[in-house]
C-alpha cells in the first residue's frame, strides 16, 4: 500500500480540486437562473410587493426557487450514488482479498454533501435578492420604460493601441496556471 499512497494523495487532490470546481460552476448556474428569473419577472414581484408581499417573503421565495433547483439533484446523487459505490468496489476489492467495504455512503460524506446541497442555493441567490430588492416600487411597476436604454459602440484602431498590458497579463496567468497545477501537487506531495 506504500507504493500507492502518493497516487491516493494526488487522486484526493486533483478531486478536491474538481470538486471546487464544480461547486463555482454550480453556483453560476443557479445564479444566472435566478437573475434571469428576477429580471423578467420585476412586473410581476412589483405587484405582489404592492399587494403586501415582504421583504422576508421575497428572500422565501427566491431561496425556494434556488433549492428547487438543487433538490432534484441532490437526490438523485443519493440515489445513484450507491450503485456506483458498488460499480468501484466490485472492480476494485475481489472475494479472495477478505475485505468487503459497505456500499453505504459514510457520514461524512452524506454530511458534506448535504452542506453543498444547502450552500449552493444560498450563496447563489445573494445578487438576485439584492438587486430585486434595489429597486423601488415605482420602477418595478413601470411597463413603459425600456429595461435598456441604449447601447454604446465604440471603435478602436488595433495597430496604435498598446497591446503589452494584455500581453503581460496573459504571460503572468499562465505562468500562475501553470506553477498552480504543477508546482502546488508537487509542494504537497513533499
Amino acid at each position: 500500500m506504500e507504493a500507492y499512497s502518493y497516487a491516493v494523495l494526488f487522486i484526493g487532490l486533483i478531486f478536491n480540486v474538481l470538486l471546487l470546481i464544480f461547486i463555482v460552476v454550480s453556483c453560476l448556474l443557479i445564479y444566472s437562473l435566478l437573475l434571469i428569473s428576477v429580471e423578467t419577472k420585476t412586473f410581476e414581484i412589483g405587484v405582489m410587493r404592492l399587494i403586501g408581499l415582504t421583504k422576508g417573503g421575497f428572500i422565501g421565495m427566491i431561496l425556494t426557487q434556488a433549492t428547487l433547483f438543487v433538490l432534484p439533484s441532490v437526490i438523485l446523487g443519493f440515489a445513484l450514488s450507491i450503485p456506483c459505490i458498488w460499480l468501484v468496489y466490485s472492480a476494485l476489492f475481489t472475494e479472495d482479498l477478505g475485505f468487503r467495504p459497505s456500499i453505504i455512503p459514510g457520514w461524512y460524506a452524506t454530511i458534506q454533501a448535504l452542506a453543498i446541497g444547502i450552500l449552493i442555493p444560498l450563496f447563489s441567490s445573494i445578487i438576485p435578492i439584492k438587486r430585486a430588492l434595489s429597486k423601488n416600487l415605482m420602477e418595478a411597476l413601470n411597463v413603459q420604460r425600456s429595461k435598456n436604454p441604449g447601447i454604446v459602440i465604440s471603435f478602436t484602431d488595433n495597430e496604435s493601441k498598446n497591446l503589452l498590458p494584455y500581453v503581460l497579463f496573459g504571460t503572468i496567468s499562465v505562468l500562475f496556471g501553470v506553477s498552480i497545477y504543477y508546482f502546488l501537487p508537487l509542494g504537497l506531495l513533499q
